[in-house]
């Protein structure tokens, strides 16, 4: 089985609206760019093209959220077909799923958490060694935001993704904002939380802004920019991890705050060099 390859620097999330927005100045300093499966799937044309060019210039990381790797149906091995074709034609450098079910007999439209009991570290690990066999090569799953707890919990979810790497051997894909609205939802540590994560295992981290709405929840948000307390936990990341944590910006910017955009990337940059000096 392939390994997944090394991210390194600072990444942005791209979506195909946004395609045009490389063209104009100026350029952030990417090293890398993510995309999600479930928007670039299946597009062709002028956006399948544009795409290879750009991998040509930047490593890829596609990111999904249907596979439902905690759910209890079937796996859709057509998904994960169609998938193997589209990382290989557009040389997809790193893969990573939601580890959540969003998926029965039919797609949920949600990430829903998957309960923390030792029967479903084995179940959920298990459907993970399938897709990496089926695509052959190492996956990342990504910690979601969600807004309630599974009863009957066996393990805290630290310790559930914890033990679901361990045993899948897969990687980590830590969505820093995700992790920061839930313990802002659920009243607990970041912090702490973040510490008792299995860091060795990160292929890239994600940041994005998020929204308060109705009863003082937050959720994840692309179109709002990054928050302090999001970059204060960055940096309490990034000065843990040696070398370089690879970082992806999601935001979706209108073409008049491009430059905001831009600058939150060179924030990332400018936190890793902070370590490295």
């Amino acid at each position: 089985m392939m390994q997944t390859k090394n991210l390194k620097g600072a990444g942005w999330a791209l979506r195909p609206i946004n395609l045009k927005l490389l063209e104009q100045e100026p350029i952030p300093p990417l090293d890398f760019l993510a995309i999600c499966s479930e928007e670039w799937l299946g597009l062709g044309g002028s956006y399948s093209t544009a795409l290879q060019k750009l991998s040509d210039r930047y490593p890829l990381a596609c990111h999904g959220r249907g596979l439902s790797l905690g759910g209890p149906g079937v796996l859709d091995r057509k998904l994960i077909d169609d998938f193997k074709k589209f990382v290989k034609n557009q040389k997809i450098t790193s893969v990573t799923e939601q580890l959540a079910w969003s998926a029965d007999d039919m797609p949920l439209y949600g990430s829903f958490p998957i309960p923390g009991t030792y029967e479903a570290v084995r179940w959920t690990a298990s459907r993970i060694a399938q897709v990496q066999d089926a695509l052959g090569m190492q996956i990342g799953v990504s910690n979601v935001a969600h807004f309630m707890v599974p009863p009957d919990a066996q393990i805290n979810e630290a310790q559930f993704i914890a033990a679901v790497i361990k045993e899948s051997g897969c990687k980590l894909h830590l969505d820093l904002t995700a992790l920061f609205v839930n313990s802002h939802n659920f009243q607990f540590n970041a912090q702490d939380f973040l510490d008792a994560l299995p860091l060795e295992s990160i292929n890239y981290v994600m940041v994005s802004g998020f929204d308060q709405g109705a009863y003082g929840l937050a959720t994840p948000s692309r179109q709002q920019p990054v928050n302090a307390q999001i970059w204060q936990l960055l940096a309490h990341l990034v000065e843990k991890l040696q070398p370089q944590t690879p970082t992806c910006l999601m935001y979706q910017p209108q073409t008049n705050d491009w430059a905001n955009c831009v600058q939150d990337v060179g924030q990332i940059a400018r936190l890793q060099f902070r370590v490295q000096v």
